[in-house]
């Protein structure tokens, strides 16, 4: 992790240790040996990554959305009334580009350099590179989740792609061993629990 200064002091799978492992790492270097993670299989597959971090279960993944959905819902509302006022039925470039920037800020930029949006903050959740287990993943799987949510500003066909992104990653999500959903598979990301 020495390649990765900023990532915060926490319990994490370290390079090398055996699945279902930890250490801690103190924000520059890692401390102690391997500790098993209790209650983990011994490898990936039960609900571990690669390198033995827990998976975050479908249950927790799709209360992180509401909570993103709820928190995205009243903040664009306020920010569109202030910007327009009574106008704010009006659909325009502006209200489409707006929308885009608010959310690459929410979803991309949080997940690049804090580790994952509010909600998967709020409930102890992390979006991690598969390659690696590191947290937050940075820009490049960061933009490569965030890329998916465009699919619904395609003219015309947006809602449907939008509808097969959402409908693929609810099947994957209950029925992959690694519970990537779409957005994690063009990213090559998990999600996994730190609490």
């Amino acid at each position: 992790m020495s390649e990765t200064p900023s990532t915060p002091p926490g319990w994490y799978a370290a390079p090398g240790d055996p699945a279902g492992t930890h250490r801690y790492w103190d924000g520059v270097a890692w401390q102690g040996g391997p500790q098993p993670i209790q209650d983990a299989p011994a490898a990936a597959g039960g609900g571990m990554t690669a390198h033995g971090q827990r998976l975050a279960t479908a249950g927790q993944r799709i209360g992180a959305r509401l909570i993103d959905t709820v928190i995205m819902v009243i903040i664009v509302i306020a920010i569109l009334a202030a910007i327009f006022g009574s106008g704010i039925g009006e659909f325009n470039a502006g209200v489409l580009i707006l929308g885009i920037a608010f959310s690459f800020a929410y979803e991309a930029a949080m997940v690049a350099l804090k580790g994952g949006s509010l909600g998967k903050l709020i409930l102890g959740l992390a979006v991690v590179r598969e390659d690696s287990g590191l947290t937050p993943p940075g820009w490049e799987p960061a933009i490569m989740r965030w890329i998916p949510g465009l699919a619904g500003n395609v003219p015309v066909i947006g809602p449907l792609i939008s509808l097969v992104v959402f409908v693929l990653s609810l099947i994957w999500l209950f029925n992959d061993p690694k519970r990537q959903t779409v957005y994690d598979r063009i990213a090559k990301t998990q999600v996994i629990q730190t609490k």
